[in-house]
């Protein structure tokens, strides 16, 4: 490219200067006012041969740019659920999810180059024309005018470096600096690799980024599946984000659709037929249920804490740096969420939340909720909700995962009657005395247990002291095992919230412990009994893949044994008879067998539920976010557990659960605990008996018919 001649243009200009001073002197005429302008033509000419001469010199002699700049380093985080279907994304104020350019319509592309750049094909990264145009606007304007003439390169340019000065010498620098670094991108990258770029960066508003986000945001679609019209409208909004926006300025967006679709047609891009039943389309904006601007669902927001907390571990991260990872590194993360069962959750905790908590519709002081449902045949959580109603803000007070609380008479399964039952000390038919006791504790007052029901029951089956959560039976039973084989049985169940002080009586037996328990870990205790005895560690997620589609966490499942298969299913059975006859009656599904536990603390502080079934393991809870009193509501939690679980069994096969080889039934005598004889007339049941803790001996309390011993 030639350089401008600054000597001969100044002589040009100098020789013209004195041809015109002579003639003024000849006509001895004033001339103040044509020699000022004359004096600015001058300046202006030279001032502008000065800058073309740099501009020029810049664009032939400037070294070649860094094209690593040029990638786009800020991009949304993806969550898919368990099906593989995208679900929400997280993005650190951009939100922008990688589109490649064979997924964006021809429709699309076209839409954004005969409005934005129609010579893009054509040009080296600067239109000439345009920027001619621009340039003289700019001068004509006295420098007031905006110095347009962009093309889709040089956007490209000042949507990756931030460079925006507009005003004065740094505005016309900046300029410059553009029309150089788009030369450059040019003979970098080829026309489809800069329109890629381009359409994954411009910014539609809304904190939103390249069309990908766009088309979900306000079309709730796949950019693959706009149409014409719908294209047209999006190519419209990067213009004046503001002013264009589909949400608020609809009218003003459609009639900057017209225009770009009538540039499309002056371009032979669409035909006069696609022209008119474009106009002719009905448009209509529905935002994306993960577009920006809306929540998390409680259940990414448990995601996001879980792999901050295993990049910090796996991967030695900060947790800043795991968090700016999860917010911009445009990270795909596998979630074991499933949809229909979070939708289910939704439908009871929001919509139908006045319904559930009718009981409390006059209390100035409204109680909280939450739940898990779990798959716990591979301890992946299936849903979550963290608290009642709406969910307006990402990542808030998850009350699955960040509230402890006391579980109540939940714990007697797991650290009572479970190991108890596994050491063979007792069997469902054991026969526990339900009367006064008080235990001597070394260093400390004497404790004395007492029953929620206010009496005593006297002697009682270990069956029935769990049907109706007797408190009394439970603690006779610990002593029996020893608070360090109750508290071991927890931390083998996923119980992480154990402190000292809970190695004692009352918290062991009644499930006062000092710190409590989250509903997510409870959830997974219980999926244990449901399993067969054998524990998976909840999780949230399977498996992260950077940016570039490596896998950088690995979620595989943990496991372990923790009772035999036949101690789970005497629990289990026994479980089932909380809810046909027990306590938990008011949870009976209509359309599945479920077996579960309810659980009150001191003053019905906390409600507890935790059920399960052939399918699914779920737990609810229910309270004041600061412990309080609750006189009404206490069957709540139950109804929640059963509507959500209704919803989820009503097109499921009705099946029972499987009976393991390690157990057998007999019969028994319901008053001694003992096989029957044929005086148990009246007394005799079917019982369930891991093998080899069967009951040997015969009853002798009916040896007699008259002598019916009184608790049964």
């Amino acid at each position: 490219m030639a350089k401008w001649d600054f000597e001969k243009s100044e002589k040009r200009m100098n020789k013209d200067m004195k041809k015109r001073n002579k003639a003024a002197t000849k006509r001895q005429k004033p001339m103040g006012c044509a020699i000022v302008w004359s004096f600015l033509l001058i300046g202006l000419f030279a001032g502008l041969g000065v800058a073309v001469a740099i501009i020029v010199g810049i664009l032939t002699d400037s070294p070649t740019i860094n094209i690593e700049d040029y990638q786009i380093k800020n991009i949304s985080t993806v969550f898919y659920d368990r099906d593989g279907k995208e679900t929400d994304t997280a993005h650190g104020g951009e939100n922008r999810t990688i589109e490649y350019l064979d997924k964006i319509p021809k429709y699309l592309q076209d839409a954004f180059i005969s409005i934005e750049d129609e010579r893009f094909y054509e040009h080296n990264g600067v239109d000439l024309q345009r920027t001619a145009g621009a340039i003289w606007g700019f001068i004509r304007t006295f420098g007031k005018g905006t110095y347009g003439g962009s093309t889709i390169t040089q956007q490209l340019v000042k949507n990756m470096t931030q460079d925006k000065a507009d005003e004065g010498l740094e505005g016309v620098l900046r300029k410059v600096r553009e029309w150089w670094r788009a030369t450059m991108i040019e003979r970098e990258l080829s026309k489809d690799q800069i329109l890629e770029l381009y359409l994954n960066t411009v910014y539609f508003g809304n904190s939103t980024y390249g069309v990908k986000e766009a088309a979900n945001l306000y079309f709730s679609k796949e950019t693959s599946d706009l149409t014409l019209a719908e294209s047209a409208l999006l190519a419209g909004v990067p213009n004046r984000p503001v002013k264009y926006d589909p949400f608020t300025n609809l009218e003003n967006a459609k009639a900057r659709q017209k225009v770009i679709l009538g540039k499309m047609k002056e371009l032979g891009k669409i035909t006069e037929a696609e022209y008119q039943a474009a106009l002719e389309e009905e448009i209509v904006i529905k935002r994306g249920l993960n577009s920006t601007g809306s929540s998390h669902s409680w259940f990414i927001d448990a995601v996001i804490e879980d792999v901050i907390k295993d990049l910090q571990e796996k991967k030695g991260m900060t947790k800043v740096s795991a968090s700016n990872l999860i917010y911009g590194g445009g990270l795909k993360i596998y979630t074991t969420m499933d949809s229909k069962v979070q939708a289910a959750m939704d439908q009871v905790f929001v919509t139908e939340d006045a319904t559930m908590f009718k009981a409390f519709a006059n209390k100035e002081e409204q109680p909280q909720a939450a739940m898990v449902v779990e798959d716990y045949k591979t301890g992946h959580i299936l849903g979550i909700v963290g608290g009642r109603g709406e969910k307006t803000s990402k990542r808030e007070f998850n009350r699955t995962t960040q509230a402890y609380r006391q579980p109540g008479s939940t714990i007697k399964p797991l650290a009572i009657y479970g190991p108890a039952i596994e050491d063979k000390i007792i069997t469902a038919a054991t026969i526990i005395s339900d009367t006064p006791l008080t235990i001597e504790i070394p260093g400390s007052k004497p404790w004395s247990p007492t029953n929620w029901y206010g009496s005593y029951y006297g002697n009682v089956t270990v069956r029935y002291a769990i049907e109706q959560s007797m408190n009394v039976p439970a603690a006779r039973v610990l002593q029996m095992i020893g608070l360090n084989r109750a508290y071991q049985a927890l931390e083998e169940e996923g119980i992480t919230t154990l402190q000292k002080e809970d190695l004692n009586y009352a918290p062991l037996s009644l499930g006062g412990l000092n710190k409590g328990v989250t509903v997510r870990e409870w959830t997974g205790a219980y999926g244990m009994i449901a399993n067969g005895g054998i524990y998976n560690q909840p999780i949230t997620y399977t498996k992260v893949e950077d940016a570039n589609g490596t896998i950088i966490l690995q979620n595989k499942r943990k496991e372990k044994r923790v009772f035999s298969s036949g101690t789970a299913y005497v629990l289990t059975d026994i479980m089932k008879g909380v809810i046909t006859k027990g306590t938990a009656r008011s949870a009976r599904l209509e359309n599945s067998v479920a077996a579960g536990k309810t659980g009150s603390t001191t003053g019905t502080k906390d409600k507890w539920f935790v059920g399960y079934t052939p399918y699914y393991v779920a737990a609810v809870w229910f309270g004041y976010d600061e412990p309080k009193v609750m006189d009404v509501g206490g069957e709540v939690g139950k109804q929640i557990w059963k509507k959500v679980m209704d919803i989820l069994h009503k097109d499921l096969p009705s099946i029972d659960f499987s009976i393991p080889e390690d157990v057998q039934q007999i019969g028994i005598c319901s008053v001694s605990g003992k096989r029957t004889t044929s005086y148990c007339s009246g007394y005799g049941k079917n019982e369930w008996f891991v093998k080899g803790s069967e009951p040997t001996g015969y009853c002798t309390y009916h040896s007699a018919p008259s002598y019916y011993p009184e608790g049964i």
